[in-house]
């Protein structure tokens, strides 16, 4: 996380600012799938997707879906 081994304020925020782009699975806003997205916006996803930017953000989802 970004302050150390505890998830915090500023990891959802980043996060939520970043999901409509990167799509994490554990994303739960109604969006279109990835792959019916016009090609310039599926193609910037998956270059997103490439970072660990990306991979963050998956395990804060993953980690406020946990109870």
């Amino acid at each position: 996380f970004l302050c150390g081994d505890r998830l915090t304020l500023g990891d959802i925020a980043f996060a939520g600012a970043s999901a409509s782009l990167l799509q994490p699975e554990s994303y739960g806003a109604s969006m279109p799938p990835v792959d019916q997205m016009p090609p310039i916006i599926r193609d910037l996803i998956g270059e997103l997707r490439g970072h660990a930017t990306s991979r963050y953000v998956d395990r804060v989802y993953e980690a406020i879906q946990q109870p």
